[in-house]
């Protein structure tokens, strides 16, 4: 599946630069239909993995996105995205994102259903495919150089029951940012209350299994 957009000011933040969250939107258009044309049944999407901006983007620059097939377990199918920019035709495209995407099928009724196995021939198959298994193994999924920036935030998602009164933990990610102006870090972080001191041990936590996974990751 492949998706070429220019960068408008309307899905820029103030500053110019391409929001985080429309590229999510633009993995989710190009994940789906990649996992659904292999199925030939509807997908929904489980799980994202390994999404890291290497450069910002900016308005009027043109960005291309492509996904591909990469894995496929019993009842999930492993999606490979990556997105390149660049701001003339004729300028050569840098890559700015490599991430992996996990879909599940579903029936009528919303209930998982069993997907065509996926057979890698080419080498470049068969790398994602090794990558795909990888990452499929390991929910706790975050690549080594993230811990060099300087600010990562939880996101958690709950959604409310309203006849029971009780919430339900529907999303939970961590989004690391970078400073736009170079040499710009934010103070250390003080963990003062038992959650706080949570999640920053799950962040580290992350992290070491990462390191694991991949030990010459820069």
């Amino acid at each position: 599946m492949h998706l070429d957009e220019w960068v408008s000011p309307d899905i820029a933040d103030e500053r110019g630069y391409l929001r985080g969250g429309k590229v999510l939107e633009w993995m989710d258009v190009v994940g789906v239909v990649a996992a659904s044309r292999h199925c030939r049944m509807p997908v929904v999407t489980a799980s994202v993995h390994g999404v890291v901006m290497r450069d910002p983007i900016r308005v009027g620059e043109r960005v291309t996105m492509e996904a591909s097939l990469a894995h496929t377990s019993d009842r999930s199918i492993g999606v490979s995205v990556s997105m390149t920019h660049g701001r003339q035709s004729a300028e050569a495209e840098r890559l700015v994102l490599n991430a992996f995407m996990s879909f599940v099928a579903v029936d009528d009724d919303g209930r998982t259903v069993r997907v065509p196995q996926f057979v890698p021939e080419t080498p470049a198959e068969v790398a994602r495919f090794r990558e795909g298994g990888l990452r499929r193994e390991t929910v706790l999924y975050i690549r080594e150089f993230l811990k060099s920036f300087p600010l990562t935030v939880l996101a958690d998602v709950r959604a409310e029951d309203p006849i029971r009164g009780e919430h339900e933990e529907t999303l939970r990610a961590f989004l690391t940012y970078a400073p736009v102006e170079p040499g710009l870090s934010p103070a250390p972080l003080t963990c003062e209350a038992d959650d706080e001191r949570a999640v920053f041990e799950e962040v580290e936590h992350r992290l070491a299994l990462q390191r694991m996974i991949e030990p010459d990751a820069t």
